[in-house]
């Protein structure tokens, strides 16, 4: 796959050899207009780990450190009027001289969510168009942050009285080309098991997660891991962002 000229019109965005694609733009005033036309552009960025070889990864922003790991499978909060173009190196050692992932703040002005996902491509970004969900529902999206696992299936069964189990088909790596961004839909509040499976099999779960949402809140369920791990710390799982207490 070669990142390196493809750009992506959806609001999904990609990192090329260690690049966010979308990100890796700077903000440039244009040459037409003088410095003093120069309007900078902010946007809500939160960090997600979903790298299961990073138990914790630090990040840089604007060459400015910041000291609070991030943990293997957690999230920070939104991080809000964050720069357009400016820099973003993530490194998993306090000790580290090089960045394993590196971009910059997404120049167009909205709320994202960086996955690290791995080294270099394995790492995306995707656009949080949250929704605001009816009282007695909750948002919720499904995004694939594990690249060995393939493309998927998900099932999503609430214990609601006559609610059926719902079915997303043939998700795939959302690191990946053309892959369809995730989006936020509204599900009863209530218990819910998700159960992933490999696309085309309902055979045996990959992972199953059960949770009870809160009512009116925003969620996203992503997968990690390895479909092969070294060890049991790696094996696949399901991770849970609460995108409103993150606000």
């Amino acid at each position: 796959m070669n990142m390196n000229v493809y750009m992506p019109k959806k609001s999904l965005r990609y990192i090329s050899n260690g690049i966010f694609m979308a990100m890796a733009v700077l903000l440039l005033s244009s040459c037409l207009k003088s410095k003093n036309d120069y309007e900078p552009v902010y946007s809500t960025v939160m960090i997600v780990n979903a790298d299961a070889n990073t138990p914790q990864a630090y990040f840089f922003y604007d060459r400015q450190f910041l000291e609070t790991p991030i943990n293997y499978g957690s999230n920070t909060p939104y991080y809000e009027n964050l720069v357009g173009g400016a820099f973003l190196g993530f490194i998993k050692t306090t000790s580290d001289k090089d960045y394993y992932v590196r971009g910059g703040v997404p120049s167009i002005s909205g709320t994202y969510s960086v996955y690290l996902a791995g080294a270099g491509d394995s790492s995306f970004v995707v656009e949080d168009k949250l929704i605001t969900p009816a009282a007695d529902k909750v948002a919720i999206r499904f995004v694939n942050a594990s690249k060995s696992a393939g493309d998927v299936d998900v099932t999503l069964t609430s214990e609601t009285s006559g609610s059926a189990p719902v079915k997303l088909s043939a998700i795939k790596f959302h690191g990946t080309q053309g892959a369809t961004a995730p989006e936020f839909k509204e599900y009863p509040a209530a218990a819910t098991t998700v159960d992933v499976y490999t696309a085309g099999s309902t055979t045996s779960t990959l992972a199953t997660l059960s949770f009870s949402p809160t009512a009116g809140k925003s969620y996203t369920i992503y997968l990690s891991g390895h479909k092969t791990p070294a060890s049991e710390s790696k094996a696949l799982k399901l991770n849970r962002v609460d995108h409103t207490g993150a606000l």
